[in-house]
């Protein structure tokens, strides 16, 4: 969850948290982020990162280390630090040290901000740059028939990632079908007091739909 954006009862439902940076609110540093993961007991903790700008994101890396070596004792939280774009360049220039880490994720993806087949040759090509034990997350990637071929073909291509479009689309009104395609439905979707059980039903329908496309399985 992000850091000062928790909600009480999705927390206590988890059984392990990832404290994320809060990208967007600038008011929220690294101690706060450090602070937050040790409250929680979290299993993954994101340094503060900044969109697009790949060395500001770096030198935030390098402060994050500096507060905990010089802070605190003991941290358990494991460390994942976020590639902006340029993410190829910026990898090449500090390959070494980015190859120390269990878990590395790609920020910048998100939305419309490059084509899918731009994505899925980013993401490749950090894999291939990475040492093969890195563990690779693609953040709020979208969903896509290309990225679901892509990983239909390569199940290593990623180790995980997150999307918010099967919530979003409902959301907005729309649904999809095979081809991964949004649309506004006729009739439209139900508004109402429950809608938010429609909601969740045309949402489970869309990742099962994404599910059986990516793996040939129902």
């Amino acid at each position: 969850r992000q850091t000062n954006k928790g909600w009480d009862a999705l927390d206590e439902s988890a059984q392990s948290w990832i404290i994320d940076s809060n990208i967007n609110d600038p008011s929220v540093g690294n101690r706060e982020i450090i602070e937050d993961a040790r409250e929680m007991n979290a299993h993954l903790i994101i340094p503060k990162d900044y969109q697009d700008e790949a060395e500001r994101t770096y030198e935030s890396l390098l402060e994050f280390e500096q507060i905990i070596d010089e802070e605190y004792d003991t941290f358990l939280p494991k460390i994942v630090p976020v590639l902006q774009d340029p993410h190829i360049e910026h990898l090449q220039k500090h390959k070494e040290f980015y190859s120390q880490y269990e878990y590395i994720a790609i920020g910048g993806l998100s939305g419309k901000s490059f084509k899918p087949e731009e994505k899925i040759r980013r993401i490749r090509r950090v894999g291939e740059i990475l040492p093969d034990a890195v563990k690779l997350h693609a953040f709020g990637i979208g969903c896509s028939l290309p990225l679901i071929k892509a990983i239909r073909e390569n199940p290593d291509l990623l180790y995980s990632l997150d999307m918010s479009t099967a919530e979003k689309m409902i959301m907005n009104g729309k649904v999809t079908d095979w081809t991964v395609t949004q649309q506004e439905p006729h009739p439209p979707v139900p508004y109402g007091k429950d809608k938010s059980i429609v909601n969740g039903g045309f949402s489970l329908c869309s990742i099962i739909c994404s599910q059986i496309v990516s793996t040939n399985k129902s």
